[in-house]
């Protein structure tokens, strides 16, 4: 494990959807930290504290992010944007050097390879340990130059 990492779940009007991330983390057997990113406006906070209680939940503040940065939208849309530029001074706060970010609608995690790591496409096996994925890409990252600030990772849909 590591002490410097955290998974931040971005989220906003949607308690529902976080739950089904917390199953396929249960079922991919994720031990590392995560929260449950959300921004003050979100009405529906209380009903975050209510299932998951405020150690999982870190909430910033919406108007002051935007204000701190430019979007780049004539249309004051913000969508995900801003959770994602929040997540950076909440990494901070919180001691971590390194995240991953995630949205809320994760079902689960799986493989799409068999065991010689050829593509199998129509058949897709849960991923048993997502921790030890993650902390594989994370090794991964640490070795690239650090001109390198971010790593994506591809996923289906």
């Amino acid at each position: 494990m590591t002490d410097d990492f955290a998974i931040y779940v971005i989220s906003n009007k949607r308690p529902n959807d976080v739950v089904t991330v917390q199953d396929a983390f249960e079922k991919s057997n994720v031990r590392l930290p995560w929260y449950i990113v959300l921004d003050d406006q979100d009405p529906t906070i209380e009903q975050y504290r209510q299932r998951f209680g405020d150690e999982r939940l870190v909430i910033f503040p919406k108007q002051e992010t935007i204000d701190s940065m430019d979007m780049g939208d004539n249309f004051q849309m913000s969508g995900s944007v801003v959770p994602r530029k929040a997540i950076w001074d909440i990494a901070r706060q919180q001691g971590n050097r390194y995240f991953l970010v995630l949205d809320d609608d994760y079902r689960y995690f799986d493989w799409k390879f068999d065991s010689n790591g050829v593509p199998v496409f129509g058949r897709y096996e849960v991923i048993k340990n997502l921790d030890d994925v993650i902390l594989s890409l994370l090794d991964y990252y640490k070795k690239l130059p650090s001109e390198i600030v971010t790593l994506s990772i591809l996923q289906m849909g």
